[in-house]
Protein backbone atom coordinates (compact mmCIF):
# COMPACT_ATOMS: atom_id res chain seq x y z
CA UNK A 1 0.00 0.00 0.00
CA UNK A 2 1.32 3.58 -0.88
CA UNK A 3 2.30 6.04 2.12
CA UNK A 4 -0.27 8.95 0.66
CA UNK A 5 -4.02 8.26 0.71
CA UNK A 6 -7.02 10.10 -0.25
CA UNK A 7 -10.19 9.24 1.22
CA UNK A 8 -13.59 9.56 -0.43
CA UNK A 9 -17.17 9.05 1.98
CA UNK A 10 -19.65 7.66 0.11
CA UNK A 11 -23.42 7.55 1.40
CA UNK A 12 -23.52 3.64 0.31
CA UNK A 13 -22.84 0.17 1.16
CA UNK A 14 -19.91 -1.45 -0.28
CA UNK A 15 -21.29 -3.02 -3.05
CA UNK A 16 -22.78 0.61 -4.16
CA UNK A 17 -19.73 1.99 -3.28
CA UNK A 18 -17.43 -0.18 -5.82
CA UNK A 19 -20.76 -0.15 -8.24
CA UNK A 20 -20.12 3.97 -8.49
CA UNK A 21 -16.46 3.56 -8.22
CA UNK A 22 -15.76 1.11 -10.98
CA UNK A 23 -18.23 2.78 -13.60
CA UNK A 24 -16.48 6.29 -13.02
CA UNK A 25 -12.92 4.95 -12.85
CA UNK A 26 -13.89 3.27 -16.37
CA UNK A 27 -14.96 6.65 -17.58
CA UNK A 28 -11.74 7.98 -16.77
CA UNK A 29 -10.08 4.96 -18.99
CA UNK A 30 -8.82 2.56 -15.86
CA UNK A 31 -9.07 -1.15 -15.72
CA UNK A 32 -9.93 -2.44 -11.91
CA UNK A 33 -8.39 -5.66 -10.56
CA UNK A 34 -10.01 -6.90 -7.39
CA UNK A 35 -7.32 -8.68 -4.58
CA UNK A 36 -10.62 -9.24 -2.59
CA UNK A 37 -13.95 -7.82 -1.44
CA UNK A 38 -12.00 -4.90 -0.23
CA UNK A 39 -8.88 -4.20 -2.32
CA UNK A 40 -8.78 -2.98 -5.75
CA UNK A 41 -5.78 -2.30 -8.07
CA UNK A 42 -6.72 0.50 -10.83
CA UNK A 43 -4.29 0.14 -13.94
CA UNK A 44 -4.07 2.92 -16.79
CA UNK A 45 -1.75 4.16 -19.46
CA UNK A 46 0.84 2.36 -20.87
CA UNK A 47 4.22 1.15 -20.10
CA UNK A 48 5.65 1.25 -23.10
CA UNK A 49 5.03 5.07 -23.51
CA UNK A 50 5.86 6.14 -20.37
CA UNK A 51 9.41 4.21 -20.79
CA UNK A 52 9.51 5.83 -24.29
CA UNK A 53 8.43 9.74 -23.68
CA UNK A 54 8.50 9.68 -19.43
CA UNK A 55 6.28 12.64 -18.54
CA UNK A 56 5.69 13.79 -22.18
CA UNK A 57 3.35 10.47 -22.34
CA UNK A 58 0.66 12.94 -21.94
CA UNK A 59 -2.63 12.34 -19.29
CA UNK A 60 -4.14 9.20 -20.08
CA UNK A 61 -0.95 7.23 -21.95
CA UNK A 62 1.50 7.70 -18.74
CA UNK A 63 1.02 4.10 -16.77
CA UNK A 64 -0.62 4.79 -13.60
CA UNK A 65 -1.16 2.21 -10.55
CA UNK A 66 -3.25 3.50 -7.61
CA UNK A 67 -5.08 1.36 -4.79
CA UNK A 68 -8.46 1.63 -3.66
CA UNK A 69 -9.51 -0.06 -0.15
CA UNK A 70 -12.60 0.00 1.17
CA UNK A 71 -13.94 0.00 4.38
CA UNK A 72 -17.81 -0.27 5.17
CA UNK A 73 -19.56 0.79 8.24
CA UNK A 74 -23.53 1.52 9.15
CA UNK A 75 -24.14 1.35 5.14
CA UNK A 76 -21.48 3.78 4.32
CA UNK A 77 -18.06 3.47 2.86
CA UNK A 78 -14.70 5.15 2.80
CA UNK A 79 -12.42 4.85 0.12
CA UNK A 80 -8.33 4.98 -0.02
CA UNK A 81 -7.20 6.09 -2.92
CA UNK A 82 -3.47 5.95 -2.98
CA UNK A 83 -0.78 5.27 -5.55
CA UNK A 84 0.29 1.96 -5.92
CA UNK A 85 3.31 2.44 -8.57
CA UNK A 86 6.98 1.26 -8.53
CA UNK A 87 9.24 4.00 -6.84
CA UNK A 88 12.38 2.80 -9.23
CA UNK A 89 9.72 2.86 -12.44
CA UNK A 90 8.53 6.58 -11.54
CA UNK A 91 12.22 7.22 -11.12
CA UNK A 92 13.15 5.89 -14.51
CA UNK A 93 10.72 7.60 -16.60
CA UNK A 94 10.66 10.52 -14.87
CA UNK A 95 6.54 10.06 -14.09
CA UNK A 96 6.95 11.24 -10.59
CA UNK A 97 5.07 14.05 -10.43
CA UNK A 98 2.93 13.53 -13.18
CA UNK A 99 1.59 10.33 -11.36
CA UNK A 100 0.81 12.74 -8.62
CA UNK A 101 -0.99 15.26 -10.85
CA UNK A 102 -3.09 12.04 -11.78
CA UNK A 103 -4.32 11.00 -8.16
CA UNK A 104 -5.16 14.11 -8.03
CA UNK A 105 -6.88 14.36 -10.70
CA UNK A 106 -8.51 11.05 -10.60
CA UNK A 107 -9.83 11.80 -6.74
CA UNK A 108 -11.40 15.10 -7.89
CA UNK A 109 -13.47 13.44 -10.53
CA UNK A 110 -14.53 10.42 -8.11
CA UNK A 111 -15.48 12.73 -5.95
CA UNK A 112 -17.36 15.10 -8.04
CA UNK A 113 -19.10 11.98 -9.59
CA UNK A 114 -20.02 10.62 -6.06
CA UNK A 115 -21.72 14.10 -5.07
CA UNK A 116 -23.59 14.17 -8.60
CA UNK A 117 -24.79 11.03 -7.77
CA UNK A 118 -25.88 12.52 -4.53
CA UNK A 119 -24.00 9.62 -2.51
Amino acid sequence: MAKDGMELAVNADLNGAKEVVDELMDKMGFSMSYQSAFEAIANRGSAAASLMLGPFAGKNNAAVKFSLSYRENGGKTTVLLADAGSGLGKTLTLTGGATKKALQDVYDTLKEGINRKGL
